[in-house]
C-alpha cells in the first residue's frame, strides 16, 4: 500500500528539476536583486514592481500555452470546450486562492506582495501543466 501511494505521488507531483523550471525566472531574480534607491526605506513597491513584470511574462506564456493546446486540438470540439472551461476555471481558482493567501498574510505591508507571489506561482505551475498535456 505504501509503495502504491509513493508511486502515485511520484507521478502526481513534479520532481525537483521540474519544480526548479517552474520557479526559475532569471529576470525576476535580477530585478529583486537590483537596488532601488527611490525606495531604499521601503522595498515593498520595488518587490511588487518586479512581480508585476514577472506576471506579465507568465501571463503571456500561459496564453501561448492555451493557444498551443487549442491549435493541437483544433479538430476536437469536446477538447476545445474542455480547454476553454479549464482556462476559465483555472483563472477563477487562482484569483480566489490568492485572495485566501492574501487574507492569511500576517504582515500588513506584505499583503500585496504575497498576493502577487501567489498569482505568479500558480500561473507558472499551470504553464507546466499545459506543457505536460500538449
Amino acid at each position: 500500500m505504501i509503495i502504491l501511494l509513493a508511486a502515485l505521488l511520484e507521478t502526481a507531483l513534479p520532481d525537483a528539476r521540474v519544480e526548479q523550471r517552474i520557479v526559475a525566472d532569471p529576470e525576476l531574480n535580477r530585478c529583486l536583486a537590483a537596488d532601488d534607491p527611490a525606495n531604499a526605506n521601503d522595498p515593498i513597491p520595488h518587490i511588487a514592481d518586479c512581480y508585476d513584470a514577472a506576471q506579465v511574462r507568465a501571463d503571456a506564456a500561459l496564453a501561448a500555452g492555451y493557444a498551443t493546446l487549442r491549435s493541437t486540438y483544433a479538430g476536437n470540439p469536446k477538447a476545445l470546450a474542455a480547454i476553454d472551461g479549464g482556462e476559465k476555471a483555472f483563472l477563477a481558482y487562482r484569483d480566489s486562492w490568492c485572495q485566501v493567501d492574501e487574507a492569511a498574510e500576517g504582515e500588513p505591508r506584505m499583503i500585496v506582495a504575497t498576493a502577487k507571489m501567489c498569482r505568479l506561482e500558480l500561473t507558472r505551475y499551470q504553464i507546466y501543466r499545459i506543457d505536460s498535456v500538449g
